[in-house]
């Protein structure tokens, strides 16, 4: 058995996404006894590479040519051999593709890819193939919920013991060392920095601003809201990307610009999501996403689509509301958590959920134990 072991996360880039969340996260609480992380971004840097700096963790940023990119596998495998990686862990695709054929190179003992949602491979038969080929070169593939597993090997036809599910997790005491019971003072800067009034309801909305996102539904659900029901009503959209001009221009477009906030990055989640009335989720897919595992531990209720509750972590009524993708069904679900009647009912258990499973010392340990399991076998 390697007692110390040299690990590698590979990614796209370190943006602020929940792929990119996890591994910094990742970075903060694995034993550094037994594990030095090192972190390689396939196409660019990030906002939060710098954070990875800080830790002490080494990074490189590999710069990936449009098209295939052969070289890139040869330059990713020099990097592997140098670094004497014991464990490459990749994130997604094209990560998992580069990666493994890189591992295969440098003859890396073992390499695991992370699967955290299925938007890049349902109704494309070809990355479904890709994914069972590269899979017969790989030790484990990770999923972060029951449902990405049931997917891999009815659809993807992958053998279940080549699967290992890995529920992602928070940071807790980010969350729940807050009081469910809102705080005036946060409330009351965040209202300032975006012009809100006191009478307003606070929407949000925490990712990328990328179509899988489905921003675009959430803005309709947001007009039929504020000019056809009449309610008061803003809308924190936090997070960058490339749809951001697009989406300004529809809010434009809608007569919404007034209520509708794009944030951009930001560091302090904690307290936004502590001055919201309501989250929302309405990606057309998500695998389990620690924006809405976060919202549960703060006491927020939680708006979800039918997509964006693949892992079934939402149950209708009970820990929070499922919306189809309309912008009717989605709408008339926000104005119901702007009830307070209602919105209480929802947030103890959602948050009791989160404490009891979704800690992120449990998917820690979680990691841990396997990546020790599978070196032993080398």
């Amino acid at each position: 058995m390697i007692r110390s072991a040299n690990l590698m996360h590979l990614t796209l880039n370190m943006g602020a996404g929940g792929i990119e969340n996890l591994i910094l996260t990742m970075a903060r609480h694995l034993d550094p006894q037994r594990f030095t992380l090192s972190v390689g971004c396939l196409d660019s840097g990030g906002v939060l590479l710098k954070e990875l700096s800080s830790l002490g963790c080494d990074t490189f940023v590999l710069s990936r040519k449009e098209g295939l990119d052969f070289g890139l596998i040869f330059r990713l495998a020099k990097k592997l051999r140098k670094k004497n990686i014991h464990i490459l862990n990749t994130h997604n695709e094209a990560a998992h593709f580069y990666g493994c054929f890189a591992g295969l190179l440098a003859r890396t003992p073992v390499v695991i890819n992370t699967e955290h949602s299925r938007h890049y491979i349902d109704g494309h038969w070809r990355r479904r193939l890709e994914k069972k080929i590269l899979s017969i070169f790989t030790h484990k593939i990770v999923v972060v919920s029951k449902e990405l597993q049931e997917k891999s090997i009815v659809r993807d036809k992958i053998p279940e013991k080549k699967l290992e599910v890995v529920l992602n997790g928070i940071d807790l005491g980010r969350y729940t060392d807050r009081n469910v019971t809102k705080n005036s003072s946060v409330q009351g800067y965040l209202r300032n920095e975006f012009g809100i009034t006191a009478t307003n309801k606070v929407v949000g909305i925490v990712g990328r601003l990328h179509p899988v996102k489905n921003h675009e539904l959430l803005l309709r659900a947001l007009r039929h809201i504020v000019v056809v029901k009449g309610e008061d009503v803003s809308l924190l959209l936090v997070g960058d990307g490339e749809q951001r001009e697009t989406l300004e221009e529809l809010a434009g477009s809608l007569g919404i610009t007034n209520n509708v906030h794009f944030l951009g990055y930001r560091q302090d989640i904690p307290e936004i999501l502590q001055s919201l009335n309501t989250l929302v989720l309405c990606s057309h897919t998500e695998g389990l996403p620690l924006t809405l595992l976060e919202a549960m531990a703060a006491g927020v209720p939680v708006v979800v689509t039918t997509g964006a509750n693949k892992s079934g972590v939402i149950k209708h009524g009970e820990n929070g509301l499922v919306a189809d993708p309309t912008v009717e069904s989605l709408a008339a679900m926000i104005i119901e958590t702007l009830d307070k009647k209602i919105s209480k009912k929802l947030i103890v258990p959602a948050r009791d959920l989160v404490i009891r499973k979704y800690s992120i010392a449990t998917t820690i340990q979680h990691y841990q134990a396997l990546y020790d399991q599978l070196l032993n076998k080398v």
